[in-house]
């Protein structure tokens, strides 16, 4: 039997034909994703943030996509639709500052707030003390920072 030309070792596994192959300096995917494309999430934020007309009493107004599927939910929420209303719940519960951000904590900073808080604190561990057995062994509970109302 005579020989095609071609050795049988030299087709295979991770070894294409000759003529597959790439040439020395070119890559797999020259043309690699073309700059104009855009993530699908980079392109819904866009849509999101873009205008849309209603009706409102009879009057023509504009409004963001993203506020009218607020309202909307809102909306039906509110009128009673149950599907609705979990999805308007979410969205009231969302927190959309940073936990860094300015006015995120500066409510509790207030001496008002660190007393009421000092109150608490000194109430939930005025209960009743666990039995001792369920205590044996377990370290002793830290003690409570010293405020203004816990100073004697």
């Amino acid at each position: 039997m005579a020989k095609r030309g071609r050795s049988s070792r030299g087709i295979g596994y991770k070894k294409p034909p000759r003529h597959a192959q790439f040439s020395p300096g070119q890559s797999g995917n020259p043309r690699g994703r073309p700059k104009g494309s855009k993530r699908l999430t980079k392109v819904a934020r866009k849509e999101a943030a873009r205008p849309i007309a209603y009706l409102e009493d009879g009057v023509r107004k504009k409004i963001r996509t993203d506020h009218a599927i607020v309202r909307q939910a809102l909306i039906k929420a509110a009128t009673g639709d149950f599907r609705a209303i979990p999805i308007a719940l979410k969205l009231l519960d969302r927190e959309e500052t940073a936990p860094d951000a300015p006015g995120s904590r500066e409510e509790l900073d207030r001496p008002e707030d660190k007393l009421v808080i000092a109150s608490i604190i000194r109430r939930i561990r005025s209960m009743d003390e666990p039995p001792a057995e369920e205590t044996a062994g377990a370290p002793e509970a830290p003690k409570p920072p010293q405020t203004p109302s816990t100073e004697n």
